[in-house]
């Protein structure tokens, strides 16, 4: 599976919005068996525990740290 590199600018884009009833219904998150982490540290947990990242949405602001970087490395080959 390859990145798909997409830049969002509407809080009405259809992921965002799947990103939102992600964190606020915990019917979505048994249905679709996702989850929403925040932050690096938890980031980084999940990548050590080999879960499966499906997305990665990030400020471009916080771009140079280097667990962000390894994620989306990550997803690359996923």
């Amino acid at each position: 599976m390859t990145m798909n590199e997409n830049r969002i600018s509407s809080t009405q884009n259809p992921k965002i919005k799947h990103l939102q009833l992600l964190r606020q219904k915990s019917s979505e998150r048994r249905n679709t068996g996702m989850f929403v982490v925040e932050g690096k540290r938890e980031l980084q947990h999940c990548i050590d525990a080999g879960l499966n990242i499906s997305s990665v949405f990030i400020c471009m602001n916080y771009m140079e740290t280097s667990i962000l970087l390894y994620a989306i490395k990550r997803l690359r080959y996923q």
